[in-house]
């Protein structure tokens, strides 16, 4: 049996690694009595996936894990059992079996949306200041590349998709963006602040820039879907559908 469960991941946690989260549910899987299924081969490993991975100091209130069982399981007693496993901070709120989804969760990721709250240190941002940078032809963050640790400029207007805002008070911004987050192309909130803060002119606050993610999505039908829906379903040739959809143009205006 295929079990997708949504989980939140809070407070302290959100300075656990990706890594270290894997090991957590391991762990938590073994206190809860649930038998995962394992891989074949000369090193098999259980099954147990999540999806795309959670920049270190963000908090998120959609995250998603995938488990491979030999058996069968109560989705109330998972939920209950595993959430006096977990530590506080990580949360399990809902679970759904999954054995109709085709492929694993992290490979149909297509969009993650953020509420961010941006401080401006008492500065004012105004609209037209705002609508200048998002009617730009080309949104240019500075991307680090990890084996050379290099930085390069990207345009990433393509991979924005929704972007709002309003200032809730003189020295808050409340932002919220839906950003491609795919296994092979992805934007960082954090990058694209910093981008915004160099256009409207108020200093970028790296450290007290809150990002909470608050749900990953597929695509159906030029149609954004939470991904606890999207493996909830059963309908045939859905893999082909995403495919077909994604070589299209993009979807909509992005911003």
């Amino acid at each position: 049996m295929r079990y997708i469960f949504r989980f939140t991941k809070t407070g302290p946690m959100k300075y656990i690694s990706h890594l270290d989260v894997q090991r957590l549910f391991r762990r938590a899987m073994k206190r809860m009595d649930v038998s995962l299924a394992y891989s074949q081969g000369y090193n098999p490993h259980p099954k147990i996936y999540m999806a795309q991975p959670l920049s270190l100091g963000f908090e998120s209130e959609s995250e998603y894990l995938e488990i491979e069982t030999e058996m069968r399981y109560d989705r109330d007693a998972l939920i209950q059992s595993g959430n006096a496993a977990l530590p506080e901070g990580i949360m399990f709120t809902a679970v759904r079996e999954a054995e109709h989804a085709k492929g694993n969760i992290s490979s149909i990721v297509d969009y993650g949306a953020y509420a961010i709250q941006l401080p401006t240190g008492g500065s004012a941002v105004s609209e037209d200041s705002f609508q200048r940078f998002i009617s730009q032809n080309k949104i240019i963050v500075n991307k680090r590349i990890k084996k050379s640790k290099k930085f390069v400029e990207k345009d990433v207007k393509s991979l924005i998709k929704r972007l709002t805002w309003k200032q809730v008070d003189p020295d808050t911004l409340e932002i919220e963006a839906v950003l491609r987050a795919a296994s092979n192309e992805a934007l960082n909130p954090l990058l694209l602040m910093e981008a915004l803060c160099h256009v409207v002119q108020i200093p970028f606050p790296r450290e007290t820039c809150r990002i909470l993610r608050t749900e990953l999505y597929c695509l159906r039908d030029n149609t954004l879907v939470s991904l606890l829906d999207c493996c909830d379903a059963k309908k045939e040739g859905a893999d082909e559908e995403r495919k077909q959809n994604k070589e299209k143009s993009p979807i909509s205006a992005p911003i």
